[in-house]
């Protein structure tokens, strides 16, 4: 689920419960009874749609009423059956979220692969092709990581303010039973909004005649994205897998450490991604086939600093307060400006990075070849090993001090025989209230 998974990398909202809003058209909902709705002969003698028509409202509401009524639906209902569908480069991603309040269902797949969880029960059951591993006591949140999660369930309001700041000039319209508006940004305006596009970015929103969310689409650049909800509150079914008798306990390989409740290799490797997870201070590097890709920091107050090497340049920015301040080595300029969503664009992208490594939770959840020793200096490392049989081989070396306020994640990718390529995230100052970062003139 390549892109659906970035997707989770730039907006971090935080709320207590992300719970989705749909509606089955149909059923006991009224016809719609404006023109929009009626058929007409095509010449062939054939039935089709007539053509869209601009409406006042719908069911008393207009535009700006309708999409508040529905982000606040979205977030409060307690039960949901969603789709999305993620089409770009010619590639299509399908994620299917379940929840029946109490147990909950997950689903995504491309043009090769597909992997399903089931969480019911206090159980996690997870089908990825021919393996099936159950994880009693575990969460979709231990392998995805709770933000990350929420953000994928956000995606068709994550750009809520800037949606509803067009929605006075907003038109309704009606077409085969269903009411939609459709709100666009121009290249111009995008240039100057928190909005993940450049050139250009669309949204349009489908509503039942009561005015119950039906679907969100949202086309930006050259990728568009499809947003379906088929309950609306209504309730759920999740049920753990027909076959779950067959799936196999995990609990990591070997044992070893100082953990005195679990001494398995998954717990070690548990608790090393809840620490990148729950980290608010850190210093992260990334570095790709020995050459430095960027620097980031955060401190206790939310200040921020970072580095970034492009070309043989690099730049350096801090936010410190309300402030952004910058530094180019290749021109020597150097100056200050206000903090605004433009100027702090740069700092979102590298709070993503976190969220990067914190995704390989997932990926070496699914590789059982693992092993574990201690470093010799107070600290541990686990190596996780996969060979795909294709002549592709990974190998994931994870460092990490015993209080688990420095972290290094390097992986390695070898393709028969040969070096594909390197990377390391290395996290430091991990939980470090004096770590401090200044304003640098």
């Amino acid at each position: 689920m390549k892109r659906i998974l970035s997707l989770v990398l730039v907006l971090m909202l935080i709320m207590s419960s992300c719970l989705l809003v749909a509606c089955d058209k149909g059923g006991d909902e009224p016809a719609a009874t404006t023109a929009a709705t009626t058929e007409a002969e095509d010449e062939g003698g054939s039935k089709k749609p007539a053509d869209p028509e601009a409406v006042d409202g719908v069911n008393g509401m207009n535009a700006t009423e309708l999409y508040q009524n529905a982000y606040t639906a979205y977030t409060s209902f307690e039960s949901y059956d969603i789709e999305f569908i993620d089409e770009y480069d010619g590639e299509r991603d399908v994620l299917v979220f379940k929840n029946s309040g109490s147990a909950r269902y997950m689903k995504m797949s491309d043009e090769e692969n597909s992997r399903e969880y089931w969480e019911v029960d206090g159980v996690l059951y997870a089908k990825m092709g021919d393996q099936k591993l159950k994880i009693t006591g575990k969460t979709l949140e231990a392998l995805f990581g709770a933000e990350e999660i929420l953000y994928m369930l956000l995606t068709p309001f994550h750009n809520v303010n800037e949606v509803t700041a067009k929605l006075d000039d907003a038109q309704l319209y009606s077409y085969a039973g269903e009411y939609y508006f459709e709100v666009s940004f121009t290249a111009e305006e995008l240039a100057e909004l928190d909005i993940e596009a450049s050139e250009s970015h669309s949204e349009k929103i489908y509503f039942d005649a009561q005015g119950n969310l039906l679907r969100v689409e949202i086309k930006s650049d050259d990728s568009s994205m499809t947003c379906k909800f088929k309950s609306y509150g209504k309730p759920v079914t999740v049920n753990a897998p027909a076959d779950a008798n067959s799936y196999v306990e995990y609990n990591g390989a070997g044992s070893g450490g100082d953990d005195p409740d679990d001494n398995s290799i998954y717990s070690k490797y548990t608790m090393v991604f809840d620490a990148i997870d729950n980290a608010e201070i850190y210093s992260l590097f990334v570095v790709m086939d020995s050459e430095p890709q960027l620097e980031y920091s955060v401190d206790g107050d939310g200040d921020e600093a970072l580095v970034a090497w492009s070309d043989g340049e690099y730049y350096e920015m801090w936010h410190v307060g309300n402030y952004v301040y910058v530094s180019n080595s290749g021109d020597g300029e150097e100056y200050a400006a206000s903090a605004t969503p433009e100027t702090l664009s740069a700092f979102e992208s590298m709070r993503m990075q976190k969220t990067v490594a914190s995704n390989l939770r997932l990926e070496l959840a699914q590789i059982s070849s693992m092993s574990s020793e201690e470093t010799g200096d107070g600290g541990y490392y686990i190596i996780v090993n996969e060979d795909t049989g294709d002549g592709m081989e990974y190998t994931y070396t994870i460092t990490y001090s015993a209080d688990f306020s420095e972290i290094a994640i390097s992986m390695n990718y070898v393709y028969n025989g040969e070096g594909v390529m390197n990377m390391s995230y290395t996290f430091e100052n991990i939980g470090n209230i004096y770590y401090n970062i200044v304003a640098p003139f």
